[in-house]
């Protein structure tokens, strides 16, 4: 996986409430790739400090991990203790909700979110610009914030293509039914979901012929038209010149998936002036790209069995473990009815579809959730 973890909380609507922490990757077809789930008293300093302790065990904490969260303060409690030297971005989306509110008016939303997806810093400085020109204050907001928080230009880690915790509010979405279990009968649920992703894909990776993934393998497509457009010219091995009908220049080395768009620096899959340089010479683009989009490491990354609960009767429980004595969480039950769908946020779309059924089949299942965000 490239090492990009975002991590999120969803409150338990069940008889004791409670808290479930959520941390997720993304494979290289875009899809969730969950790592850990844990079960707490309430998004507290405590539990979040406990959770990254427990995650540390799986993803030791590193200069080249880049962790995404809401801006919840004992989130950044917890990374402060647990994960100092990694890097944290905010999710651009709460951001993007919390503009909406206080400077909706104004109409900088779009601008906010063109200035966070820029790849060079001049592009983000020409909308950040505009974005202070409508509403100072709004601009100052962000500064205070920090701009490696919430930017890709000015990210001093790798966040690729993740500029949202949508991995893990996918997720909690796709457990909204199991939410109001009990903490057993919902991990088994959880379980049960993972088992049938994974299958889903180990047929996917079956039917697949390419050297990259399918989503991979979309992306060349759409871009294939654009790089139509440029003349190329070797600057050296690997090494190449590519120049726009406007004149402008971009220096392209497909060995090290870098160009001067930054694109192709960013995400590791090449870009318009990229595929032009690649097909220009011959060059196969499918193997100029991040090695986490090949097909081979996509395969590899779910080829470890998730298995069936054993009968309990045959599972030994060690005797530090049969003598505690667990209590239900802490908490206080809201007043009202309980809700049992998820609120979308700003700027979600409601889809609806018009399914027809055969009518030998009474079940139909969601195999993968993909969350591409280029």
């Amino acid at each position: 996986m490239r090492k990009v973890i975002v991590v999120d909380g969803t409150q338990l609507v069940g008889r004791y409430k409670g808290c479930l922490l959520i941390a997720c990757a993304q494979d290289g077809n875009f899809q969730i790739f969950p790592i850990a789930f844990g079960v707490v008293d309430g998004e507290t300093d405590a539990s979040w400090v406990w959770f990254f302790e427990k995650l540390a065990d799986i993803v030791p904490d590193s200069e080249d991990l880049m962790i995404v969260s809401d801006r919840h303060s004992s989130i950044y409690k917890g990374l402060s203790v647990v994960y100092p030297k990694a890097h944290h971005g905010a999710c651009a989306v709460h951001l993007e909700r919390n503009i909406s509110t206080y400077y909706g008016k104004y109409g900088v939303s779009g601008l906010f979110f063109s200035a966070a997806k820029a790849y060079r810093v001049r592009d983000f400085e020409k909308y950040f610009d505009q974005l202070r020109a409508k509403s100072a204050a709004c601009a100052n907001y962000l500064e205070e914030i920090g701009f490696e928080h919430w930017t890709r230009a000015h990210c001093k880690g790798e966040r690729y293509n993740i500029m949202s915790s949508n991995n893990s509010e996918s997720m909690n979405n796709v457990l909204t039914k199991a939410k109001s279990y009990p903490i057993v009968y919902m991990i088994e649920f959880i379980r049960e979901v993972l088992m049938r992703w994974f299958a889903a894909r180990r047929q996917k990776v079956a039917r697949c012929k390419s050297l990259v993934t399918p989503e991979v393998d979309e992306r060349f497509l759409q871009d294939l038209p654009a790089s139509g457009k440029y003349a190329v010219k070797m600057s050296g091995p690997w090494s190449y010149q590519v120049t726009s009908k406007s004149g402008e220049h971009f220096h392209v080395v497909l060995d090290e998936c870098t160009c001067t768009c930054l694109r192709y620096t960013k995400l590791r899959i090449p870009c318009e002036h990229g595929l032009a340089a690649a097909i220009e010479f011959g060059i196969d683009p499918k193997v100029v790209v991040g090695w986490w989009y090949g097909l081979q490491t996509f395969s590899d990354s779910f080829q470890e069995p998730i298995l069936p609960i054993a009968d309990p009767k045959d599972v030994v429980i060690p005797q530090h473990i049969s003598d505690l004595i667990l209590i239900p969480p802490y908490s206080r039950r809201p007043p009202g009815r309980p809700t049992t769908k998820r609120i979308p946020s700003r700027g979600e779309n409601r889809v609806s579809f018009n399914i027809q059924t055969c009518k030998h089949f009474s079940y139909i299942y969601v195999f993968s959730i993909k969350c591409v965000d280029y």
